[in-house]
């Protein structure tokens, strides 16, 4: 969820890791490596000269020191993204199909379908990924304050249930405060966890402290290079 935050700069790569965290004698402290699944995870992102990914080696959840998987990205002369597969496998060939804007509407994989809808003003309304073999979709709906995301509505058609992630941001886009409700919980309104930064002098945040009731769970750090 932090990937819709503006960077600034001409970055070159980012490394982002997630530490568990706590209060020690007054002292804020790293546990120990652990990514917290519903914000994604840690990962290595290499961007080119246009600001587009590249490559982006995606690390498992515990501190096992390996690499769970790498993609590679492929792009047109329009910089279309037209390929993105694992390093050590053969390139898939998904089809991309844009509107007259240039707006991606529909993906096609050897897995499934995704279709994009969008409001007049271009940002992404519907987000519908559909697998055919078993006839299953899951529709995501988005809305928005100031171009960034403020809530998201993750609908299962087959299991009949729905996860709504709230958002604060802030203009550029960082996380200030997040919550989840659940349809498991009848949607019970959970209390926001908040977030705390440290920039560098490209305005780009290299730390972030992930509050639950008011106190310290997550620790994470940014290593960012720029051309």
């Amino acid at each position: 969820m932090f990937e819709d935050a503006i960077l600034y700069g001409k970055v070159k790569s980012i490394k982002e890791i997630s530490y568990k965290a706590e209060l020690k004698n007054n002292e804020l402290v790293k546990i120990k490596r652990w990514r917290r699944g519903h914000l994604t995870d840690d990962f290595h992102c290499f961007f080119n000269e246009k600001g587009l990914p590249i490559k982006k080696i995606i690390y498992p959840a515990a501190d096992t020191g390996t690499v769970s998987r790498t993609l590679l990205y492929k792009y047109n002369k329009q910089s279309k993204l037209i390929n993105y597969y694992h390093e050590h496998d053969n390139p898939s060939k998904p089809e991309y199909f844009y509107n007259k804007k240039g707006q991606l509407i529909e993906e096609k994989t050897s897995l499934n379908i995704i279709r994009y809808d969008y409001y007049p003003d271009g940002n992404l309304y519907h987000k519908i990924q559909v697998d055919p073999e078993i006839s299953d979709e899951f529709i995501y709906t988005y809305t928005y304050k100031d171009d960034f995301i403020k809530t998201l509505d993750i609908y299962y058609t087959v299991a009949d249930w729905h996860i709504i992630d709230s958002y604060v941001r802030d203009k550029s886009g960082n996380i200030l405060k997040y919550k989840m409700a659940s349809s498991f919980d009848e949607l019970k309104k959970e209390k926001w966890d908040e977030f705390e930064y440290e920039f560098d002098k490209h305005n780009n945040w290299i730390k972030c402290i992930h509050y639950r009731n008011k106190k310290p769970i997550y620790i994470i750090e940014r290593e960012i290079e720029y051309y």
